[in-house]
């Protein structure tokens, strides 16, 4: 009967429906919620046809109206949506408010009279409080409109994550400022397109999650600076992490990507599929092991990635990274790093990544095809 995408825990029927009309106005309880209010005008007005007003909510306010408010007895993704003559739509978070307000679009139906919503209280919250979706801009670049699509979508579905996969062998599209050099010609963004992004999937409650890719499928990185990340001699598509010069760069790039992506508290260093043979043969690893007392290549993957860790916890950022170390080593690695793996191909649908982390379960569900504009 109600066609809303995920489909909520519960939906309560109270008989009847409500006729939308140009003098309903939208309000919003905490200043906060103004965006959103705006944003709902604007996708009421593209649907319908309806110039709703949107205004700071007040008791004198006169007919009816869709009241947006943080309600902090829910949890952050939950939210309740009442529909009975005016609408009220309530979340635990700006984030459950935006998921109340696409269930509102999503029950809207026309009708010879105009759109119509069904009266009735929605109540829904999150299975898992990470679901996400990933895009491989250094593989399949995307125009800066694409990736709007693709938040859009993310909104109408309750994806609160979207995972942009910056780096990798085939290019580097991060505008870096210290190191201008990695960026591949004609693949990279601007800071100011990637700032618009940003602004653009807060308002709707979706978070974009950076992932700058090391110490494996850097060659686009190499390329760029085979002086500061190449192996001694240089081979393979791994960076060298023998060299302090290394860990000082990469503190630098993943400031830079925090201070672009702020709302996130996730950063992603990629760091699977090492060749840590070409570790073997690099006279700087090597010298760094005995230095460290490091007992092996596979415990220097494990160093790295525990100073990966600090360095991004440094920004205020949780790391993830993708299965590729072994569960046991010398080296243990930190409790508050997140590791992601197990692919399963379900179906040729035009998302690249959708993932989900539950409490039974860690791992990333991947399509096979992407949504691209070039």
């Amino acid at each position: 009967m109600y066609q809303v995408i995920p489909k909520p825990r519960s939906i309560t029927s109270l008989g009847g429906t409500t006729l939308l009309r140009g003098d309903m106005r939208i309000t919003y309880a905490q200043e906060g919620l103004g965006k959103l209010g705006q944003l709902l005008q604007g996708e009421m007005q593209a649907l319908t046809g309806l110039e709703l007003r949107c205004e700071e909510y007040s008791a004198a306010g006169q007919g009816q109206a869709i009241l947006l408010e943080v309600d902090s007895s829910l949890a952050p993704g939950e939210y309740k949506l009442e529909i009975a003559g005016d609408i009220t739509v309530k979340g635990g978070s700006y984030q459950g408010v935006s998921y109340g307000t696409v269930t509102l679009l999503q029950l809207m139906a026309r009708e010879p009279a105009g759109f119509k919503v069904p009266h009735c209280v929605v109540e829904d919250r999150p299975y898992a409080s990470y679901r996400g979706l990933m895009i491989d801009l250094a593989r399949k670049w995307h125009s800066v409109e694409a990736i709007k699509e693709i938040i859009i979508l993310c909104r109408w579905y309750k994806i609160p994550y979207l995972q942009l996969h910056l780096t990798d062998d085939e290019s580097f599209v991060f505008p870096s400022q210290a190191f201008p050099e990695l960026a591949t010609p004609a693949r990279s963004y601007t800071l100011e397109e990637l700032h618009e992004l940003e602004r653009f999937a807060e308002a709707r409650g979706v978070t974009i999650v950076p992932e700058v890719d090391v110490p494996g499928h850097a060659r686009s990185m190499i390329a760029a600076r085979p002086d500061l990340f190449a192996t001694n001699p240089p081979q393979g598509n791994v960076i060298c992490p023998g060299r302090e010069g290394v860990y000082q760069a990469l503190d630098t790039l993943i400031g830079e990507v925090c201070s672009v992506f702020r709302a996130t508290p996730f950063f992603h260093i990629g760091a699977d599929e090492v060749e840590k043979a070409f570790w073997e043969a690099c006279s700087d690893c090597q010298e760094y092991m005995a230095q460290k007392a490091i007992s092996n290549v596979d415990e220097l993957y494990r160093h790295f990635i525990v100073r990966m860790r600090d360095i991004v916890h440094k920004y205020g950022k949780k790391m993830f990274v993708w299965e590729g170390f072994a569960k046991e080593g010398e080296i243990e690695i930190p409790k508050d790093i997140t590791p992601r793996g197990g692919v399963m191909r379900l179906a040729r649908i035009p998302l690249r990544f959708v993932e989900t982390l539950h409490p039974s379960k860690r791992g990333y569900t991947a399509f096979h095809r992407g949504v691209h504009r070039k």
